[in-house]
């Protein structure tokens, strides 16, 4: 018969052993800047995935075209009308993520460029693209810090596993108990 200690030892080496696979969780996250939208395509952790193909999807999910990225993960698509972006992207192992860009993200100065040009359609568009280069790096480690398995939530993970270890231990004694 196998000790309790046995079947926590097996129990907690197995998953230690399977937290790995969440290290190749793909995701990916885009904005807009200046008349481009620009991502990143990484791996839970934060690594850049590079060489994944990222889809583009209209609305009707007719595709736009496709690219693929940089060495850091990173890649940039110019739309071309006024709808929602999706982007798509499955790395050779299975894992796949997706985002979409709602048309009105998109900054209205990129899309319906006016046929006279005001100083005050320059500004807006200006503004909005400042604002979209302050917020990229804050919303991707925000989606980064996000995916990462916190150390309460594996040790909270292990008590579980503890605790379930324990009620299993007082059953089968009482039942030894009752027996003798």
């Amino acid at each position: 018969m196998r000790s309790p200690g046995h079947c926590l030892f097996v129990v907690c080496t197995c998953a230690l052993a399977s937290s790995p696979a969440l290290a190749h969780k793909l995701n990916i996250i885009a904005q807009t800047d200046g008349e481009r939208i620009v991502g990143s395509v990484y791996y839970s952790g934060g690594h850049g995935a590079a060489g994944i193909p990222v889809h583009v999807l209209g609305p009707d999910g007719a595709s736009l075209g496709e690219i693929v990225t940089d060495k850091d993960g990173g890649f940039a698509f110019t739309p071309q009308a006024d709808f929602d972006h999706t982007f798509v992207c499955e790395s050779d192992d299975g894992h796949g993520a997706e985002y979409t860009i709602r048309a009105a993200e998109l900054p209205a100065a990129m899309l319906r460029p006016s046929t006279s040009t005001s100083a005050s359609t320059s500004i807006s568009a200006d503004i909005e693209r400042a604002v979209a280069r302050q917020l990229q790096p804050l919303r991707d480690d925000l989606a980064r810090v996000e995916d990462r398995a916190r150390v309460r939530d594996v040790v909270g993970g292990i008590g579980y596993i503890v605790g379930l270890m324990g009620i299993v231990s007082y059953f089968k004694a009482r039942a030894r108990l009752k027996g003798n």
